[in-house]
């Protein structure tokens, strides 16, 4: 899948995502279950991959 994002879209993309980043690390942070942590660390996993791509590609001029 590909999407094309303004400047502006990505930069607001990028600021929602980090903000549900630092909620979902107080979430990891203060869940007992093994496999629901698991489970949210791989989505950490993967919002910060989403971030890294959001940043190059703004470097860039566009976002996927």
């Amino acid at each position: 899948m590909e999407i094309t994002l303004s400047h502006a879209e990505a930069e607001a993309l990028r600021d929602t995502v980090e903000g549900f980043l630092h909620e979902l690390r107080i979430e990891i942070s203060h869940t007992e279950t093994r496999e629901f942590r698991e489970r949210l660390r791989e989505r950490e996993r993967l919002l910060e991959r989403l971030l890294e791509a959001l940043g190059h590609e703004a470097a860039a001029g566009t976002a996927p």
